[in-house]
């Protein structure tokens, strides 16, 4: 595979022959991933036969000795397939649990081949470029779903927009992640360029209609404002404050226009009442089986109350699922997952040694909120996008140590 340097240009080795093949599996992985409808087979879309197919030719290359694997984030995996296991004793849907465990497998699998092959600036930089260019158009279809009634996929609630994706949680959940990446540091690009792909992007978050979207994008633009006003000069203050007060202006002036769109704040009282009963009826669920009654199990073995569609809902949240399908130890080990993660976001900050470098950790750190925000009340950790900047940023904590120990030595 390719291995370069980093600093002032990525660097190829002379040998390196796969470096086609890879920038091919990076480009397909950004176009694929969002399209996820319809599903195939025992829920899979076309990204996933892609990584089994570039995987296998990964795992090749490294028994022929041309690769020693990296791996990262192994303790708390590990730890969560140890608490999914014991909660799957005397589990009465053991087929499913299996499934989930198989699917928990496969996702940690395509974070540590996307983490190997990130390996310079070179890659990142061209990930994150056709990340968010996909990530516009998506923004782009969003919009034509709500104001062109352009529609690609079906979809339930016309009110909504839901872009390629199977319904509107999920492209909110893909878009507000996408969103920060626009403060990367791995490419020039203009002001006009990203204010226009920042435009679509948001656009297309706010036609979703997913209020704790609207909440993680609002709690990471705050973070990443205060972290500009803490690092910048006195210059940089006035033009982030003569920002903000342009930003105010026009959040004022089409908060009439955002107060009358359909199904917006109305959707707030159904949907926190109905998400209270089904966290009620989890919680009860622990009390009985602390120890978890296995992965995936909560709207197949009675627990869970019923859905406007007739089948038993799913708990809306990350770290009920965790508590009440896993057990104790379950919520431990995501909660140190999450942990390690943001430990590799504050490190990114913390070595950030330009206004670029620190721009670019300050929106890691905004990315890894939206994500803690958005998985309170959705289950966000089977989405394949989020296993995808859980391994960008675990590639940029190994980028920058790469980085240090060369300066150093």
């Amino acid at each position: 595979m390719v291995t370069t340097t980093i600093g002032k240009g990525a660097v190829a080795r002379p040998d390196d022959r796969s470096s086609i093949l890879k920038r091919l599996y990076l480009l397909a992985l950004a176009v694929f991933c969002p399209m996820v409808y319809p599903s195939l087979p025992f829920n899979t879309a076309i990204v996933d036969y892609i990584n089994v197919a570039f995987g296998g030719l990964f795992l090749l290359y490294g028994v022929l000795g041309r690769r020693k694997p990296q791996i990262r984030l192994l303790f708390p995996f590990t730890l969560l397939v140890l608490a999914s296991l014991i909660a799957m004793f005397n589990s009465p849907v053991l087929k499913i649990n299996i499934l989930t465990l198989v699917q928990d497998i496969y996702l940690f699998g395509f974070f540590l081949l996307l983490y190997n092959l990130l390996d310079s600036e070179r890659d990142m930089r061209l990930l994150l470029r056709i990340w968010l260019l996909v990530a516009s158009l998506e923004g782009g279809l969003a919009l034509a779903n709500m104001y062109g009634s352009f529609w690609i996929v079906p979809t339930a609630d016309p009110t909504r927009a839901n872009g390629t994706f199977a319904n509107s949680n999920m492209l909110a959940s893909y878009l507000g992640v996408a969103f920060f990446l626009n403060f990367q540091r791995y490419f020039d690009s203009s002001l006009l360029s990203r204010m226009l792909s920042g435009f679509l992007i948001f656009g297309g978050m706010f036609a979703t209609k997913s209020m704790s979207a609207m909440l993680g994008f609002l709690l990471g633009m705050m973070l990443i404002m205060v972290g500009y006003w803490w690092r910048g000069s006195g210059q940089q203050r006035l033009k982030l404050g003569v920002g903000v007060f342009m930003l105010a202006a026009v959040i004022t002036v089409s908060m009439p226009m955002i107060m009358q769109t359909e199904n917006l704040f109305e959707r707030a009282p159904k949907s926190s009442e109905g998400r209270l009963k089904i966290w009620q009826a989890g919680y009860e669920s622990f009390l009985a089986h602390p120890m978890g009654i296995g992965a995936g199990a909560f709207k197949y073995i009675g627990h869970g109350p019923y859905n406007a569609e007739g089948g038993r809902s799913e708990l809306h949240s990350d770290y009920m699922g965790a508590l009440v399908e896993r057990g104790i130890l379950g919520l431990l080990a995501h909660l140190i997952f999450l942990g390690t993660i943001i430990s590799m976001a504050l490190y990114c900050l913390k070595q950030a040694q330009t206004e670029r470098e620190f721009f670019w950790g300050i929106g890691v750190g905004a990315v890894v909120l939206y994500i803690l925000i958005d998985s309170v009340t959705h289950e966000v950790m089977h989405d394949r996008h989020v296993w995808v900047i859980f391994a960008i940023i675990a590639a940029e904590e190994k980028l920058i140590k790469r980085s240090r120990a060369r300066a150093q030595a």
